[in-house]
């Protein structure tokens, strides 16, 4: 019920990263936590192992647990010397993330149940009291080994919003992860240089009861910059989209997914998401077609041009080839249907 919420959280940096390789060695350095004495009691947070890669974690809930309101921030660093450098910030409900990351084969889940895999944790909210335990929770089987030598820091705050109450009850725990560089790595860019972004296609389907002309097109004078175009036939007052990640896993290179979110575009507009996906959308997007997600969106023509994700990207994603799913729909039916493929290379090589 707690300690779940931060392996989601660096899940998302793992995610941002690329695929999977190879296995990867982690060592934990601190677990520290600290929880609202009026709702539970008893807690122990410890690091096991004789290379510290366990965590151990157990509580007794005095009281039952309706809603989990969890805010993460993932933080990092390349040497000791430096200061912890916030990577990204994001708000989720924490029931909702439990009963679906269940259900998914994503690297989400594989993240999830390598840490309830020893416990007895419920499955689904309200959060009933009593004892809960994590033991021997390992996660080094389902980590990239392209991630570089770093250290890394996440802060969960896990929060349950009384009714009755003006004030949040914040349950905290404060980990450092440290990540040594150990065995084969995938393939990464050692320098300060981000990698280039090569469109291979790029296609869109529209639903013609709600959608008139329509185009999608990657430029043909830089391959690395896409731009769209659709004709609302109605107004709309409300809409979602989902985007998918996929990514090539060795050896056979197939494409598996990696993130399936789901944002509503009117909080989207109003920059109410900070996870790193979406704040890189944002940015390409610019400001004037930033403006163009607001609701409710009137009908007519919508453009968004020359928009270009590569400049915007973490310069530590590794090479790879990606496939990208992007629906827009309303509560009752689907509007736009887009795909993308593309691939991630150091320019400084030769390409074959």
């Amino acid at each position: 019920m707690f300690y779940p919420w931060l392996i989601l959280a660096v899940a998302i940096l793992i995610i941002i990263t690329g695929g999977e390789s190879k296995h990867r060695f982690l060592r934990w350095d601190s677990f520290e936590c600290r929880i609202c004495v009026p709702y539970a009691e008893n807690l122990k947070c410890q690091i096991a192992g004789s290379r510290q890669s366990f965590l151990n974690l157990e509580v007794n809930l005095l009281k039952a647990l309706p809603s989990i309101r969890t805010y993460v921030k993932i933080s990092t660093r390349s040497k000791p010397s430096e200061q912890y450098r916030k990577l990204f910030d994001f708000t989720f409900d924490g029931c909702r993330v439990m009963s679906d990351v269940a259900k998914e084969k994503t690297m989400v889940s594989r993240l999830y149940n390598a840490v309830v895999k020893n416990s007895n944790q419920p499955q689904k909210c309200p959060i009933k009291q009593g004892f809960i335990y994590y033991r021997n929770i390992s996660i080094e089987e389902v980590i990239p080994s392209f991630l570089p030598e770093s250290s890394f820091m996440a802060q969960v705050n896990l929060s349950h919003l009384k009714k009755s109450s003006p004030m949040d009850t914040y349950y905290w725990i404060f980990l450092i992860i440290f990540l040594p560089d150990h065995g084969h790595t995938a393939k990464i860019s050692h320098s300060n240089k981000r990698l280039s972004l090569l469109w291979k296609s790029f296609s869109c389907a529209t639903n013609p009861d709600h959608m008139g002309r329509h185009k999608c097109f990657i430029l043909d004078n830089d391959k690395s910059i896409v731009s769209s175009e659709f004709e609302y036939l109605h107004g709309v007052a409300q809409m979602n989209a989902t985007f998918k990640l996929f990514l090539p896993r060795p050896p056979f290179k197939e494409y598996h997914k990696m993130i399936d979110l789901n944002v509503d575009v009117c909080q989207f507009s109003k920059g109410l998401y900070g996870h790193k996906f979406i704040s890189v959308i944002v940015r390409a997007l610019g400001s004037k077609a930033s403006l163009q997600l607001s609701c409710p969106r009137p009908k007519g023509l919508y453009s968004y041009t020359n928009i270009s994700v590569a400049e915007h990207l973490p310069a530590f994603l590794p090479e790879t080839e990606f496939k990208i799913e992007i629906n827009f729909l309303t509560p009752v039916a689907y509007l736009i249907n887009a795909s993308l493929h593309g691939v991630l290379y150091d320019a400084s090589k030769k390409r074959e």
